[in-house]
């Protein structure tokens, strides 16, 4: 992860681009990862992006977990959702960090239940329901 850096003395666009040679010298050092879940390194990069987001994306980082806090505070019990025949996604993510995420794993399937659980177990931030 970058360091040290103060966000608001750097012009934003110069910032994302050092982000981008700094991610993707990462990601080839880890060996270019395919978005296998079960692999270590794939979940390294995944750490880095996320990691990354929530520093360059402060404000954004800021409104989503708020976003998500109210998001859950108003969600309804499980019977009373099911009556309604409402389905409960369990899982959100914030723009720009999904674009970072299909940079570097275009392939990955981010709806898949198997991804859901374990990144949701990792960041449980993004975990949109009271109920997953």
């Amino acid at each position: 992860m970058l360091r040290g850096a103060d966000l608001s003395s750097l012009e934003f666009n110069k910032y994302i681009n050092v982000l981008g040679e700094y991610l993707m010298r990462v990601y080839v050092k880890l060996g270019r990862p395919e978005a296998d879940i079960n692999s270590s390194a794939f979940w390294v990069m995944v750490d880095e992006l996320v990691n990354n987001w929530s520093v360059v994306y402060k404000e954004e980082s800021k409104d989503f977990v708020s976003d998500i806090k109210l998001e859950r505070s108003v969600e309804g019990t499980l019977s009373s959702m099911n009556k309604a025949n409402v389905w409960k996604k369990s899982v959100a993510y914030p723009p720009s960090l999904y674009q970072m995420i299909k940079v570097f794993f275009p392939n990955l399937k981010l709806q898949d239940k198997k991804f859901i659980e374990k990144f949701i177990s990792r960041y449980p931030i993004f975990n949109a329901s009271n109920y997953t």
